[in-house]
């Protein structure tokens, strides 16, 4: 079925960027645009490949909010430890540690590559590294009075609760990209704006090229990764 919805919309994005770019080829040539100089061409191709990008960007981010409510609803089906600190609260204390050593490198990595404590992904994953030191210290707290742990976390609760914090970090990643994406094209679509409003206009149908160009990629990429993933079942 995916695979079928997949390659209904390549053919449907692939007509709409053939009528895109014979737009754009027609109204170049009524308007004289292919005379257009150097730094006009590269204003107009700068503020329609950024446009592109920003769009795709804004793709991606709807993907990730999916996949976040996914592994919410995932998480909250998830059944809770009832175990009185055996082996199945080990198991979960087991997930905890290598999910904070995890975070604690990826928080390292985070700094070392110049990302402020201000920056989305660092906030992000420090609040996951506190929130994961914060449950590791009630669980010892409650196993070390012996009281039956009616309310625990299982180890599938663990692993499902690790998977969902990766997932919003990379949302939170996701969106400040989108919108430090959404303001370079801003910017330049606003240089291109001194320009002409008919050459004005022939950024705005490249940049409709661009972006369904660029779908129809994305789209063929992920229609032969469905059809790998057939061959390998």
């Amino acid at each position: 079925a995916e695979q079928a919805s997949v390659a209904e919309r390549i053919s449907a994005t692939s007509i709409e960027l053939n009528d895109a770019r014979t737009a754009y080829d027609t109204f170049r040539s009524e308007h004289g645009i292919s005379e257009m100089n150097v730094e006009q061409s590269q204003v107009i191709a700068q503020a329609a490949e950024l446009r592109t990008e920003a769009t795709l960007a804004a793709a991606e981010v709807e993907a990730a909010r999916a996949r976040v409510r996914q592994l919410t609803a995932s998480l909250e089906e998830a059944p809770r430890s009832r175990g009185t600190g055996g082996g199945a609260n080990t198991a979960s204390r087991r997930v905890e540690d290598a999910r904070v050593v995890e975070l604690g490198q990826r928080l390292r990595e985070a700094r070392g590559q110049g990302l402020g404590e201000s920056h989305p992904q660092v906030q992000s994953l420090q609040r996951q590294v506190a929130a994961l030191q914060r449950q590791q210290r009630e669980g010892a707290a409650e196993d070390s009075t012996g009281v039956v742990r009616t309310g625990g976390s299982s180890a599938l609760q663990v692993e499902r609760r690790t998977n969902l914090e990766a997932a919003q970090t990379e949302l939170e990643t996701l969106q400040s990209r989108q919108t430090t994406l959404e303001q370079l094209a801003t910017a330049a679509e606003e240089r291109g704006n001194r320009f002409s409003d008919i050459e004005s206009q022939a950024a705005s149908l490249l940049a409709q090229v661009n972006v369904k160009g660029a779908l129809v990629e994305s789209l063929t990429e992920r229609a032969a990764n469905i059809d790998d993933q057939l061959h390998d079942i």
